[in-house]
């Protein structure tokens, strides 16, 4: 089965590479200022881009001198090797796709605006197939990375692999949140003083956010969320066979069949992709939605097919699976479904189009303050919501199919992954798209087939935050519990309350706000450089006022990467050196205790910040699109001030939660599996 999977996966990436090739083939030059722009957001990602490695390899570096330090004084020799290679594989391969991307980016930006200058459908097809490329290439590079460790290092090395993936995921996800709201801000704010063109090197920044924030912030997550899913997958089957429930040849199944699951999945992506050219053609308005759900169902009926008679024979009946016999199905189809539900419940809250945004949208009348309260309200109400989502998603799987059940719902959750990176992928390249033209001052039909473009991409804004949480949640539930049973490896699921379990616990629910503290400070001091530093190009850059001159992206961006490069110490040394130190010192309690004191704090605190940013973003642009006043009024200027608190919550604040949650549960699991806790 592995190897029929690992054919499929290979020829799915090399199919997403064509895709990719074949929409970034060069194209006829576009206009100077057009040239000079795309030239400014190159020079600035260059700059992210290697920033971003050097934190990187400090990173990994500093991790694997401590771990081999803090095995030195343990009485046994430990087998980290494997481990340390597992996850120096999986780090490059993230980085290797986060930094490809980049170079694919600038090129589709011109290839896009030359095919958008006669009708909606060449600027499409290329757009969607492009991000159609880029979900395959991305999905197949991890997973066939994932296959690979469990091919030529074993099972359990599985878990260095997802280290290394979570950690870049962790740099570019942080980096992304602070850097997107901050030139956000700064543009805001020197758009007051009548400096809103290519003057103004923030609005260079901003456009350059949508990619770096979306993407490499949010795509890239998500990823790591998918590999996590597997990695928990992995590992419960390592778990239940060294316990003593599962056969053999049972555990050889379990390990190969996520795999297969996502084979399936990348197959019908790829099939889906033939269906939605034709509908382009057609009716393209809600071309990704459609595509999304017509893949979700074919992928449930095949996946129904294919494991609906498997079943899980034990040795004996333990807590972990539930029963004698078990099907795997109903976990993974909880999975599916509840992530539909949890993205409408995230749309319905927040687009402006229902009636929760609707009556926060008009607020705005009395101010930037009380909308600001109404939407947290709102967002209160929906946290609620959507945190009762995941208990059902977790309760009624562990009712259907024990513990294992949760692990299952989380894959369930990201099986979907190549056709949500390539929404993800594609409201990335239109938000940058959309942001240039108005800088460049496109003509009339090119600037009109973008925006076009960019409703087309704003009809996913469901598939936002709040999925991603819940999916981080729910895999590092199902990860947390399979720490559990490596902890206490027999029938009964009990955790004795010792004092460094209470220890691992206060420690893993405080850290969180500190991070929180620490990261937002850090964002108000980016903004307040950036800001800065626009004033600076407009009095010292000669003829720069009178736009005769280029503002410099490169210093702009290097100095605000510089600073929030320099903010990532506190998160990473809290996320990656607690567990480390309070495993040695005080064993797998305090660790244990560790990874749920975090899950907790991110269960009562992440989905509210996202959803109020998001409701905040939504009557924004309904204001600017000519509603309630429209973009000269006064509840506009309301509105931006609400707004760029809104972007520090729904970008930074709230997303931050769950990639922290995944490193410190993703590091924890690595270390019970070197010592064999």
């Amino acid at each position: 089965m592995l190897t029929v999977a690992t054919g499929i996966i290979i020829s799915i990436g090399i199919l997403g590479l064509c895709l990719i090739r074949h929409d970034t083939q060069s194209v006829s030059t576009p206009s100077s200022e057009v040239v000079r722009l795309i030239g400014l957001i190159q020079n600035g990602l260059r700059v992210f881009r290697n920033r971003s490695l050097i934190s990187m390899a400090q990173i990994i570096l500093y991790l694997i001198v401590l771990i081999v330090g803090l095995s030195l004084v343990v009485e046994h020799p430990l087998p980290i090797w494997p481990y340390l290679i597992a996850f120096v594989l999986g780090g490059s391969i993230m980085s290797a796709i986060g930094i490809g991307m980049q170079p694919i980016f600038i090129r589709l930006l011109p290839a896009i605006i030359h095919r958008a200058n006669r009708q909606l459908s060449p600027s499409l097809s290329t757009t969607y197939s492009a991000c159609v490329g880029i979900g395959l290439v991305s999905t197949s590079a991890l997973t066939l990375g994932l296959m690979g460790c469990y091919a030529w290092l074993g099972a359990t090395p599985l878990v260095g692999y997802g280290v290394g993936c979570v950690l870049v995921a962790f740099v570019w996800r942080i980096a992304g949140g602070i850097f997107k709201p901050a030139s956000d801000i700064a543009s805001d704010f020197v758009n007051t003083k009548s400096v809103s063109d290519g003057r103004n090197v923030a609005m260079i920044l901003d456009t350059m956010g949508d990619f770096i924030g979306s993407f490499l912030g949010f795509g890239i997550d998500l990823l790591s969320a998918f590999v996590f899913a597997l990695v928990g997958c992995c590992l419960f089957a390592i778990s239940l066979y060294q316990s003593g429930v599962i056969h053999a040849d049972t555990y050889i199944m379990l390990m190969a069949l996520p795999f297969t699951i996502v084979a399936i999945s990348l197959c019908i992506g790829a099939a889906s992709y033939v269906w939605a050219r034709y509908r382009i053609t057609q009716r393209p308005n809600n071309i990704l939605l459609e595509t999304l759900y017509i893949t979700l169902i074919i992928s449930a009926l095949i996946i129904y097919v294919l494991i609906n008679n498997v079943w899980v024979d034990t040795t004996f009946k333990s807590v972990w699976i539930n029963d004698q016999r078990l099907s795997l199905l109903i976990p993974y189809l909880i999975g599916l479904v509840g992530a539909l539900i949890i993205s409408f419940t995230s749309e319905y809250m927040s687009a402006p189009y229902f009636s929760p945004n609707k009556t926060a949208s008009k607020r705005i009348e009395f101010g930037s303050s009380l909308t600001l309260l109404h939407a947290l309200s709102d967002g209160f109400k929906s946290h609620a919501i959507q945190v009762s989502y995941v208990f059902i998603i977790m309760g009624s799987s562990v009712y259907y199919a024990g513990i294992y059940g949760v692990a299952f719902a989380s894959l369930g959750m990201l099986s979907m992954t190549p056709q949500l990176v390539a929404i993800i992928s594609f409201k990335a390249l239109t938000g940058s798209l959309y942001k240039l033209s108005n800088l460049a001052k496109l003509p009339h039909i090119e600037s009109k087939n973008i925006k076009k473009l960019y409703s087309i991409s704003q009809t996913t804004i469901a598939l936002g935050n709040s999925f991603n949480t819940s999916a981080a949640t729910i895999a590092s539930a199902g990860l947390f519990l399979a720490l559990l049973l490596i902890v206490t490896p027999d029938t009964s699921l009990s955790m004795t309350l010792t004092p460094t379990l209470v220890v691992g616990l206060c420690v893993g629910i405080t850290a969180p706000f500190v991070i929180r503290s620490s990261l937002l400070s850090g964002m108000v001091h980016v903004a307040i450089k950036l800001i800065g530093e626009v004033n600076r190009q407009l009095s010292d850059i000669p003829y720069l006022k009178e736009n005769k001159a280029t503002p410099d992206s490169v210093t702009a961006t290097d100095q605000a990467c510089r600073h929030i490069m320099g903010m990532l110490a506190i998160p990473g040394l809290l996320v990656t050196l607690l567990p480390l130190v309070m495993g040695y010192a005080l064993g797998a309690p305090a660790v244990l205790g560790f990874s749920l004191g975090i899950l907790i704090n991110n269960l009562v605190q992440t989905y509210y910040w996202s959803n109020t940013g998001e409701t905040l973003g939504h009557i924004k642009s309904t204001i600017a699109s000519g509603r309630l006043g429209g973009p000269q009024s006064t509840n506009f200027t309301a509105i931006v001030r609400a707004d760029a608190m809104g972007d520090a919550f729904k970008d930074l604040v709230g997303p931050h939660g769950s990639i922290i949650l995944k490193c410190a549960t993703i590091i924890s699991a690595l270390l019970m599996v070197l010592l064999a806790l």
